[in-house]
């Protein structure tokens, strides 16, 4: 019997938002890896990205190294730091990346123009 299948048995004693407690307190253990994951690669890519931001010509790319996801910071052509950081040498892991897809760190509003667009006007929106 699987996780969800367990956490669904003991609903029929339970209601409303009890239920939806005690599904994520028995969901947890299974989820928790997955969401530690995107967390952990959230802050690398924030990492890599505000460090190409502050070094000349500075780009960034993901790599995938063993199995996992590094962001790779460059100077030009050179790489010169992973997040999180790789154990082996860091020119040999990304010597066959192809270096066209790198991207630069601009801000999300330049990359949108800088301007969010105007919003609709609905009926009743005058005040």
């Amino acid at each position: 019997m699987g996780v969800v299948d367990r956490a669904k048995r003991g609903l029929a004693r339970l209601g409303g938002a009890a239920a939806l407690v005690e599904i994520g307190r028995q969901l947890w253990p299974t989820v928790k890896p997955a969401v530690e994951r995107g967390r952990d690669n959230a802050l690398a890519w924030r990492t890599a990205r505000a460090h190409a931001g502050r070094v000349r010509d500075g780009t960034y790319l993901d790599v995938y190294v063993d199995g996992v996801k590094h962001w790779v910071v460059w100077s030009g052509a050179e790489p010169i730091a992973a997040y999180p950081p790789l154990d082996g040498d860091l020119t040999e892991a990304v010597r066959a990346i192809d270096l066209s897809r790198r991207r630069e760190p601009t801000s999300l509003r330049e990359r949108s123009g800088g301007r969010r667009p105007e919003r609709r006007k609905l009926p009743g929106d005058h005040w």
